[in-house]
C-alpha cells in the first residue's frame, strides 16, 4: 500500500490513499476512517467500545469467538498471533473486560490487528499500571477536543524516557526488596509495597504529530 496522506481541518478530516493490494481502499482503513470523523465519547457504562463495535459491524467485520479463531488468551495478551484467521471478524475483549486488547481485527487477508480504547475528558490516557503495546492501535477519544483519532502503541512513548521510567521502577523494587528483609529480620508484619503507576500527560489530540501518527496507522494496516 502506498503511503497515506492525512487532510485535518475543523470540519472534517479525510484519509487518501494509493491503491492498496486488493485494488480499494481496505475495509479497516473506512473503519478507521470514521472513527477519525467521531466526536468525543465517554466510556461510562463502556460506551466508547459500544461506539467502536458499532462501527465494526457498520463497515462489514462479523463478531466471532477465540474458540472460532483456535486462538489462546495467552498469545493473544502478548500480541503474538502470528497466524493469518478467518478475513473480516473481530472479537470483543478477546482476553476480558480489564486486559488488552479491546477487540482483535482481522483484515481481507486475515491479518490480525489490536484495537484498544482509550476515552479521556482531558486530552491525554490514563495508563495506570498499564503500559503502550507497541503492536497496538489506540482509538483515543478526547473530551478537550471533542474529537478522537489513532496512535500506534509504539508511538506514545519515547523510548529513551520510557527507559529511565522502567529504571526508577526497577531501583523502586530493589528498595522495596531491601526493606522487607529488614522488617522480617524484626519479625514485623509490615512490608512496603511499591506498585508500578505510570502517569503521563502527553498531549493526543492536540499532539503537535498527530497528523504524523495517524498516517503511521494507515501505513501500518496497509503493509
Amino acid at each position: 500500500m502506498g503511503f497515506v496522506r492525512v487532510a485535518l481541518d475543523k470540519e472534517s478530516l479525510t484519509c487518501y490513499n494509493t491503491k492498496t493490494q486488493w485494488g480499494s481502499k481496505m475495509k479497516l482503513q473506512k473503519f478507521l476512517e470514521e472513527v477519525l470523523r467521531q466526536k468525543h465519547v465517554s466510556n461510562a457504562k463502556g460506551l466508547h467500545e459500544k461506539q467502536v463495535e458499532r462501527l465494526l459491524k457498520k463497515h462489514g467485520f462479523k463478531k466471532s469467538t477465540i474458540g472460532k479463531q483456535k486462538l489462546t488468551k495467552q498469545v493473544i495478551r502478548n500480541t503474538e498471533v502470528a497466524k493469518k484467521i478467518k478475513p473480516c471478524v473481530f472479537i470483543s475483549q478477546p482476553c476480558g473486560s480489564q486486559s488488552f486488547p479491546d477487540f482483535l481485527v482481522s483484515d481481507e487477508a486475515g491479518r490480525v490487528f489490536y484495537l484498544e480504547c482509550k476515552s479521556s475528558k482531558h486530552d491525554k490516557v490514563l495508563w495506570n499500571s498499564g503500559k503502550p503495546k507497541a503492536a497496538g492501535i489506540y482509538i483515543v477519544s478526547s473530551g478537550k477536543h471533542d474529537a478522537q483519532t489513532i496512535v500506534k502503541g509504539d508511538c506514545f512513548w519515547p523510548e529513551k524516557e520510557a527507559g529511565l521510567m522502567f529504571e526508577a521502577f526497577r531501583l523502586m523494587k530493589e528498595i522495596q526488596s531491601e526493606y522487607q528483609a529488614k522488617l522480617k529480620a524484626l519479625g514485623s508484619k509490615l512490608s512496603p509495597y511499591c506498585r508500578e503507576m505510570y502517569q503521563d500527560t502527553e498531549k493526543v489530540c492536540g499532539h503537535p504529530d498527530r497528523l504524523k501518527r495517524i498516517e503511521i496507522v494507515f501505513d501500518y494496516i496497509g503493509g
